[in-house]
């Protein structure tokens, strides 16, 4: 198929076909329309047959007029853009050039905001992740459809992926998280219908999952956790012990048993596939399942967290010296703590909460903040 007939209509809707569209929905004839911005009727059958395009001022006019919403205002304004950087040059000419930078741009603003988000500076790779998503996504929804358009658009979905994740470890109220993340998810949604691909639709599965979870909806997470994992050997290496992490949390949160043992074979193939694991990811995981078994078979959490806390201390990688990981395997602790009813270490448990809301504080992690306070209070 020629690569620049499948596109998404985000992508390559027309102005005067959604200008069209939205008027109808409106119930307005041309004349109507005419009227309220206000110029000659005939020139609204113009912009919509395509014959002219019309000036950025009366685009601003016309979504006024007709009292359009953020994402109608954007769907009319990228199709208006995209029109007019085409009456600057050969639509062909520009559809078949070579790959230009920006393509690898995208990446490297993967590796960055994946690395700070791994490294525990969270905050840094959502202000990143978020200035460069918006670049991408801007830059690639006003400018007619290029034969590189696709890849870009997978590696943009990975980008929103990691911008979501830092955001969901940054941001700190859960109604915050889910607001601001929303425009993430939308943007994601975007990206991955127009790269019509599977892993960029896989990115969007994971970082829905994240949004469902902060957003209260356990059930949902759930239930895109399990999907996910049985797509395990779909998902690039990087971002499953991410996946495995989730499916046990929610599994836990659900006291689903059966998945959380299933989430336990997945780490233990992703250990024996995985020469390469970083204990510290390796330690992240585990932390997770730990906090799935909590709720479920707290004796079976503490050996698990146990475990993590082994792995995490005989390593040196980034992530196992992350201060982030750290606060969050004390989360786990004193959750599974509390679950045992104090019959665990409490003085070391509480000793930990002193020193993880310290660095909570230095770092700013504001969300970890509130989640140990209230843990601290609970277990005094």
């Amino acid at each position: 198929m020629n690569p620049l007939r499948a596109v998404s209509k985000d992508f390559d809707d027309r102005f005067g076909a959604i200008l069209r569209q939205l008027r109808s929905e409106r119930g307005w004839r041309q004349i109507e329309l005419a009227v309220e911005i206000p110029v000659d009727h005939s020139l609204v059958s113009r912009w919509e047959t395509g014959a002219v395009l019309p000036t950025g001022k009366d685009v601003d006019q016309i979504c006024r007029a007709l009292s359009l919403d953020e994402e109608n205002v954007e769907r009319l304004r990228y199709a208006w853009r995209r029109e007019r950087d085409v009456s600057h040059g050969d639509e062909v000419a520009l559809a078949w050039l070579p790959k230009v930078d920006w393509v690898e741009s995208i990446q490297l603003s993967v590796e960055s905001v994946r690395a700070l988000r791994k490294s525990g500076q969270p905050r840094t790779a959502l202000m990143l992740g978020h200035r460069d998503a918006l670049y991408g996504l801007d830059f690639l929804r006003s400018h007619p459809w290029r034969i590189d358009h696709p890849e870009a658009l997978s590696r943009l979905s990975e980008l929103l992926l990691e911008e979501c994740k830092a955001g969901l470890d940054y941001l700190p109220q859960p109604a915050v998280r889910a607001g601001c993340l929303s425009h993430t998810i939308r943007a994601q949604a975007i990206a991955a219908s127009g790269a019509a691909r599977p892993l960029a639709t896989l990115f969007h599965a994971i970082a829905k999952e994240g949004v469902a979870y902060v957003s209260g909806n356990i059930g949902d997470a759930h239930e895109l956790s399990r999907q996910l994992l049985t797509k395990s050997e779909d998902i690039p290496p990087e971002w499953l012990p991410e996946v495995v992490r989730a499916c046990a949390i929610n599994s836990g949160k659900l006291s689903d048993v059966e998945t959380l043992q299933a989430t336990e074979r997945a780490l233990k193939v992703l250990l024996d596939e995985r020469d390469d694991l970083p204990p510290g990811t390796h330690a992240f995981v585990l932390e997770g399942l730990a906090r799935g078994w909590a709720g479920v078979e707290p004796r079976r959490a503490l050996e698990v967290l146990d475990t993590a806390w082994r792995t995490r201390n005989s390593s040196e990688d980034s992530e196992a010296t992350s201060s982030l990981r750290f606060v969050q395997l004390v989360r786990s602790q004193a959750e599974i703590e509390l679950a045992l009813h104090y019959s665990g270490n409490v003085g070391d448990t509480a000793a930990k909460l002193e020193r993880a809301l310290d660095i909570c504080s230095r770092n700013k992690y504001d969300k970890y903040s509130i989640e140990l306070e209230k843990l601290a209070q609970r277990i005094g």
